[in-house]
């Protein structure tokens, strides 16, 4: 699922910045990296809830994986 990549990496970046070189950039030293300024929390969780709201209630493994991005978006971010 895209949306549990995009979210992967953008954890990653962060924590390479917890653990980096020290000069505060908010860029990672990963070419593809998530800056965290970059990454829209907030759109994302409103997308996933409507996205959600509109499921078909017979799509329950779906509903989980999305239920569990947005446990993720709330711990990480």
């Amino acid at each position: 699922m895209l949306l549990n990549d995009w979210l992967e990496e953008a954890k990653r970046s962060r924590q390479s910045h917890s653990y980096g070189n020290g000069l505060g950039s908010s860029v990672s030293g990963v070419g593809a990296g998530v800056r965290e300024d970059e990454f829209p929390v907030f759109r994302i969780d409103q997308a996933i809830d409507q996205y959600l709201a509109e499921l078909e209630p017979s799509r329950t493994e779906t509903k989980a994986m999305y239920e569990g991005v947005k446990r993720q978006l709330r711990r990480s971010f």
